[in-house]
């Protein structure tokens, strides 16, 4: 950012943002690190943006946070849960997704229980998974993790719920190791159901559990390439290194983007028995268009040891 562009004041920021023709991307980045009077005056202006300027101004920040760490959107991401348009809620929850701010559970959970739209409490389902994640991890204390698992089982277990919404409700649930879990987990696999199949293959690997893996074996031999995909996905997410020879063949998949997620996941296992999978990978021929996927398995590989 240009020395005085950062001298421009917030409030001709916000107006530059909210009402010039194009928006001006660089300008985006002021709205990092917000103070108090700073997202006051953002909240007076932001109902002067129609529905799709605030949708694409969300959308710009969450693609900015994805790339620089270094910015904090989070403050205008949480002002967004409660916008009068549900694409605009959606890119808030999506920027949210990451966050281990306590103080937004409660909110995020309003939407996924009371929001209007399956899509808005899908993403709502999409952010609780991270806490309870990190949870699981040990990387985040003082979670109201049952507050969290009751609404996400709820949202699951309603009938009348879309399919979409309690797939994902099953995903985030994935990391929680209690009975009523692996249960959901077992009836969405053997769902007549493609979603819940494959929504139950992510839980699977979300919990990091190794008893799954005979299912995931066997489903990694599935006719269907978006089966394929997700129980390769979930073998690396598990990282038993008893999957590394059933990976290493599945590196070589007629579809491509299936071999593509093998290698990631070997990746993910990492150790000396699939660091040296991925070197004899590197001078495959056979392999040269996946060369740079290969490479980057290699380097994660060094830290998974």
């Amino acid at each position: 950012m240009a020395n005085d562009e950062s001298e421009i004041p917030f409030s001709d920021v916000l107006d530059n943002l909210f009402l010039e023709e194009q928006i001006p991307t660089h300008l985006l980045y002021r709205l990092s690190d917000t103070t108090e009077d700073e997202m006051l005056e953002f909240e007076r202006k932001w109902p002067t943006c129609d529905d799709e300027r605030r949708h694409e101004i969300v959308r710009h920040l969450v693609d900015i946070s994805e790339e620089d760490f270094a910015v904090d959107f989070q403050p205008v991401f949480a002002y967004c849960l409660d916008d009068s348009n549900a694409a605009v809620r959606i890119a808030g929850l999506d920027g949210l997704w990451d966050s281990t701010d306590l103080n937004l559970v409660d909110p995020i959970i309003n939407r996924l229980k009371n929001d209007t739209v399956a899509e808005v409490q899908a993403a709502a389902a999409g952010a609780l998974a991270h806490y309870l994640l990190m949870s699981a991890w040990g990387e985040l204390r003082g979670v109201r993790t049952d507050a969290i698992t009751d609404a996400l089982m709820a949202a699951f277990q309603d009938p009348e719920a879309d399919l979409i919404l309690r797939g994902v409700a099953l995903e985030a649930l994935g990391s929680v190791n209690t009975l009523a879990v692996n249960e959901a987990i077992e009836d969405s696999y053997e769902s007549p159901e493609r979603k819940l199949q494959l929504s139950a293959l992510f839980a699977m690997g979300n919990s990091a559990d190794s008893r799954w893996l005979p299912i995931i074996f066997d489903e990694m031999e599935s006719p269907y390439e978006n089966i394929r995909q997700e129980a390769v996905r979930a073998a690396g997410a598990i990282g038993d290194s008893q999957a590394i020879p059933r990976l290493a063949e599945l590196a070589y998949d007629d579809e491509e983007i299936v071999a593509q997620i093998a290698i990631e996941a070997l990746g993910e296992i990492g150790g000396d028995s699939a660091r040296e999978v991925l070197l004899e990978m590197s001078e495959d021929a056979d392999l040269e268009t996946l060369e740079s996927a290969i490479i980057e398995a290699l380097d994660e590989s060094t830290w998974n040891t």
